[in-house]
């Protein structure tokens, strides 16, 4: 019997499988120094380091200089060099904005800029260039606010007069000048404005509430290089700056699919983390990347892969230009570290459709395509996998990129009659038309090829090897 108890007691006395997973990863920052925090961490930004269901999360403040730090270079995209590449490239048409109270809020800003001109017009709803978001924030100039001066953008950061608004806004309420840690102008003055016109009132950029100074946004990240969803577990004294991306897409309209921060592959030994790879993909999908260095936060919109290591092309929040980055290399001085990571929900209904003499494009010949997304390309891109349609002419409501996959039962030959193709797709009658522009040609499309058809796109539509073309009329 005593030797049940004592059995009893030892196995009481063992540490959870939790216990020793909070010491044994715990352990890998013992040797690390101590940063202005009292954190152990290489990152001086690392505000707060603890031990949540079972992983390891740090807090992270990104306070985002205005100004690039003196001494370095930023690398600029060479047009000509690009176009010479052996590699792959790709690139989206992001706008380029200048630092606008917080480098993470403008960043964002950019991200959803991109979205305003790709689909989503919500994103931006003010008077200026027709409500389009422009492609940079020069229009709306800038300020001196105790004797700093400040670029202006309302999709970062609004404020009284600013862009036709007539009411106090997210730079009255929360900044008094870069660096400031004192309670936010509003506090016992007067009364908070309603926070729904830009990054900065979500991601709770500059607000001292938040436990943020001024320019600065936080954001978490589990410390293994696993991603970390939309967290609210720091709600409601903090604010993950991720979780703000989804709270401002959702205040505009739209439904947000997935949204996390991630290190990347190899920082601080990580064995997983966001790679490369998946960067292209975000890319090549058509979803510009937050990209995180130590202390500062920019847009990726591109990439050129030929390069060792590979280059990403970035905004960096500071000019209009396009610069470069390795991949995990770093950045005026400050490591690549980490993204963010958010996809939207399509923003409208693509279909397709045959027409013909019984069936005229009416809405029982249209075919939802589900696998649809805002492409590299500013059109939708839809990979159609065995797609049967009746036959007639091919109907899209949307400028579109086909990826071909698959068998396919979409080819119709001189006299209208469908056959089978495996993985190949031939265009010899009828014609294409997207939003009232009709496109026509013939040719043949192997399977590795992409098809692209829209009003945006030169006279002739791009494909691989050139071995289609389509010619608008």
């Amino acid at each position: 019997m005593k030797k049940y108890i004592i059995l009893i007691i030892l196995i009481a006395l063992l540490p959870t499988s939790s216990a020793f997973s909070a010491t044994d990863n715990e352990s890998r920052f013992s040797s690390l120094p101590l940063n202005q925090y009292g954190i152990r961490s290489l990152d001086p930004y690392v505000s707060d380091r603890f031990f949540k269901n079972g992983l390891w999360i740090e807090r992270i403040e990104v306070p985002g200089p205005p100004e690039p730090p003196l001494g370095y270079e930023r690398s600029l995209v060479n047009k000509r060099e690009r176009q010479g590449t052996r590699g792959s490239t790709g690139s989206l048409s992001v706008p380029a904005l200048t630092w606008c109270f917080g480098c993470s809020a403008t960043s964002a800003a950019m991200l959803f800029g991109y979205y305003d001109r790709n689909g989503y017009s919500s994103m931006y709803t003010g008077p200026t260039n027709g409500g389009v978001f422009p492609l940079t924030n020069a229009t709306w100039g800038t300020a001196s606010i105790n004797g700093q001066t400040q670029a202006l953008c309302p999709l970062s950061a609004t404020r009284l007069d600013l862009d036709g608004r007539t009411t106090y806004g997210h730079v009255n309420d929360y900044w008094v000048k870069y660096g400031n840690r004192d309670p936010d102008p509003f506090i016992e003055n007067w009364t908070e404005h309603s926070q729904n016109d830009c990054t900065g009132d979500y991601m709770g950029t500059n607000q001292s509430q938040l436990d943020n100074s001024d320019g600065s946004t936080t954001f978490y990240n589990y410390t293994n290089g696993a991603p970390l969803s939309d967290y609210t577990g720091c709600e409601p004294s903090r604010r993950d700056g991720c979780h703000g991306l989804r709270l401002f897409a959702e205040s505009r309209g739209y439904t947000v699919v997935t949204n996390y921060n991630q290190y990347i592959y190899g920082y601080d030994g990580n064995t997983s983390g966001f790679t490369f790879s998946q960067f292209q993909a975000e890319i090549d999908g058509g979803y510009p990347v937050l990209i995180h260095v130590i202390g500062h936060t920019m847009i990726g919109y591109g990439y050129d892969d030929s390069t060792s290591p590979p280059t990403i092309y970035i905004h960096d929040t500071w000019d209009y230009n396009d610069h470069t980055m390795e991949w995990g290399g770093s950045y005026s001085g400050m490591d690549h570290k980490s993204v963010t990571v958010l996809h939207l929900q399509l923003a409208e209904t693509v279909y397709a459709s045959k027409s013909n003499q019984t069936c005229n494009g009416h809405s029982e010949c249209k075919q939802t395509i589900d696998d649809a997304y805002i492409s590299s390309r500013d059109c939708y891109e839809i990979k159609m996998t065995n797609e049967t349609y009746p036959e007639g002419d091919l109907l899209f409501n949307r400028d579109i990129r086909i990826s071909l996959s698959g068998s396919w039962n979409d080819n119709y030959d001189s006299t209208g009659q469908p056959t089978t193709i495996e993985g190949s797709l031939t265009i010899s009658a009828g014609t294409v038309t997207i939003e009232g522009v009709v496109i026509t040609g013939t040719g043949s499309l192997a399977q590795t090829d992409e098809l692209y058809f829209g009003s945006r796109f030169p006279k002739y539509c791009l494909l691989t090897d050139n071995r289609f073309i389509g010619e608008i009329h």
